[in-house]
């Protein structure tokens, strides 16, 4: 999505890109209330004054204003003497650790227009967002990453059952349950299904991620298998294909890291009514595996086996990576619907 500019906190006329403008504060408001993500811009140079906010999920209520948006924001980046910061603080539109809790620098567009005066009721404001700023940027940029534990699961030989010890009500050391801000967290339940021991996931207009830290090289455990049952699939007439209908009652999120450090995730899904069991779903560039197609039975057991090699490959990948996220991350919240189902069976083995 492109970022959308509001100058200096006022109710000019919006810009979309370095395209089209909206015509009205209303249309603004109504580009927002449908949960895009909106993007202003800090400069340090002339008093002009952006802020950056945004949430995936719809918001009946929702105004492009500048006050209700600064709430919960909790880490900005540094600007510098006398420029902009072509980065932009937001919370993020989809994807796994990316819902309206988090906060993070993205790129963004350059405006054309830095705009005119801040009002004066903004000034207080600008100078407490600078003092903030200076703080939190060292912090950001040192934090660690939100799924590191110090205790990550680490196997060489296989196969691994990445069950073994998940507690969801008391997550053991290693694993941890990732919710988002102001929405309701999916309920995981361990429990037994058909003499299986599962994992249940239940969602009612719900979302977060319980996931597990884990330092497994591919080229020793590449195969993931498991067993999943749906019980009660998304049902809305939301386009899955787009960012508002990227809800999936069963998700995997896999995290791999290769030796550069570099970091690249993926989704396997059982999609909702669009995809073949073997498509992937791409939504802004980011890859979902579809393991299970949209014709799919309910209440029936799907086994699968993928290569988490060639995943790797196919969603871009380079060098020797290791699985260092294993996650689930079943949600209804873009939808507000309703999702059951069940994991059973998984593990990790060398072939």
């Amino acid at each position: 999505m492109d970022p959308i500019a509001i100058r200096d906190g006022t109710d000019t006329p919006a810009t979309q890109g370095t395209g089209a403008r909206f015509g009205s504060r209303a249309a603004l408001d109504d580009f927002t209330r449908r949960g895009n993500p909106v993007h202003l811009r800090l400069c340090a140079g002339p008093p002009t004054f952006n802020v950056t906010f945004g949430n995936s999920t719809p918001n009946p209520k929702g105004r492009a204003d500048i006050k209700p948006p600064l709430i919960g924001i909790h880490a900005l980046g540094a600007f510098g003497a006398g420029g902009c910061d072509n980065r932009s603080v937001c919370r993020s539109g989809s994807g796994p650790g990316v819902k309206g809790e988090e906060i993070r620098l993205d790129p963004m567009t350059p405006f054309s227009d830095p705009g005119a005066l801040m009002q004066k009721k903004y000034v207080k404001l600008i100078a407490a967002l600078a003092v903030v700023m200076a703080g939190g940027s060292a912090y950001l940029l040192t934090r660690p990453s939100v799924w590191d534990t110090a205790t990550p699961l680490v196997a060489r030989t296989g196969p691994v059952d990445l069950l073994a010890d998940l507690d969801p009500d008391a997550p053991s050391d290693g694993w941890k349950e990732r919710r988002f801000f102001r929405i309701t967290p999916t309920t995981y339940q361990l429990t037994q299904e058909d003499d299986r021991t599962a994992l249940r996931c239940t969602t009612d207009n719900a979302a977060s991620i319980l996931a597990r830290d884990t330092d497994i090289a591919l080229a020793a455990l590449p195969i993931l298998s498991w067993s999943w049952k749906l019980t009660q699939p998304i049902d809305s007439d939301i386009d899955e294909t787009t960012r508002d209908g990227d809800d999936h009652a069963l998700r995997f999120y896999l995290r791999f890291i290769n030796e550069t450090g570099t970091e690249t995730g993926t989704e396997i899904i059982w999609s909702n009514k669009s995809y073949a069991a073997g498509d992937y779903k791409i939504i802004d560039g980011f890859y979902h595996l579809v393991a299970t197609g949209h014709d799919a039975p309910l209440n029936t057991w799907q086994d699968n086996r993928v290569d988490l090699r060639q995943v790797y490959r196919d969603i871009g990948g380079t060098g020797s990576p290791t699985l260092d996220v294993f996650g689930f991350f079943c949600d209804s919240d873009n939808t507000g619907s309703r999702s059951d189902g069940f994991f059973a069976d998984i593990s990790l083995s060398a072939g």
